[in-house]
């Protein structure tokens, strides 16, 4: 909206980002778009407004979460269980399941892997096989998506696969700075800084 030529486009383009933003927060159910609007709010606004800006996306973030929490029965609903789940998970739980438990198992089971094979991995495409054999007895569900992009580089591909992976997102990072129009960069950072947080809760590059 910064850049629209007029006032008339520039409050559309406001209010299609309001409704993203009230799309995402309130109507959606994964939980991964709460911590992806936060982070690309510090990343513009830091890079708009330097500090100041990081200190407004902190604090204007927080306003929002605590917010939506009191005001969203969707939202609050999609925090407390993601902690119903955790503590579930931590105590060992055999017979739960959701989104934050089921994950949580797949993180373990796939450090299983990385654990036997830290250096090279089990090879491109051998996540499958080697988590079926991880979790044979255990009755864990089978997957070929550990929902974390950096740990399934590590399974495949070992601590080399997991540096490319860095290498690459870094390269990504350095080359935007030749980059003339300061919007063009903008995009890549926010693109950069999307992907890496979701690889935490996703495998981006498989999905």
């Amino acid at each position: 909206s910064r850049a629209a030529s007029g006032r008339a486009v520039r409050v559309a383009w406001a209010l299609a980002s309001l409704a993203a933003l009230v799309n995402v927060g309130f109507m959606v159910q994964g939980r991964t778009g709460y911590v992806v609007v936060l982070v690309l709010a510090l990343v513009v606004l830091g890079y708009r407004h330097g500090w100041r800006g990081t200190a407004a996306a902190v604090v204007g973030g927080t306003v929002l979460v605590v917010g939506a929490y009191a005001g969203s029965s969707t939202f609050r609903l999609r925090i407390d269980q993601a902690g119903t789940e955790w503590v579930k998970w931590q105590a060992g739980e055999t017979r739960a399941s959701g989104g934050v438990f089921d994950r949580l198992n797949f993180f373990a089971n796939t450090w299983r892997i990385i654990e036997a094979h830290p250096v090279l991995g089990v090879g491109t495409g051998g996540f499958s096989g080697s988590y079926r054999a991880v979790i044979a007895g255990t009755g864990h569900p089978v997957t070929r998506n550990p929902h974390n992009q950096y740990l399934l580089a590590m399974a495949e591909l070992g601590v080399a696969g997991l540096a490319l992976l860095l290498a690459l997102f870094y390269a990504a990072w350095r080359d935007s700075w030749r980059l003339r129009d300061d919007r063009d960069r903008l995009i890549v950072h926010t693109l950069l800084a999307a992907i890496a947080v979701t690889s935490l809760v996703n495998s981006m590059l498989l999905d």
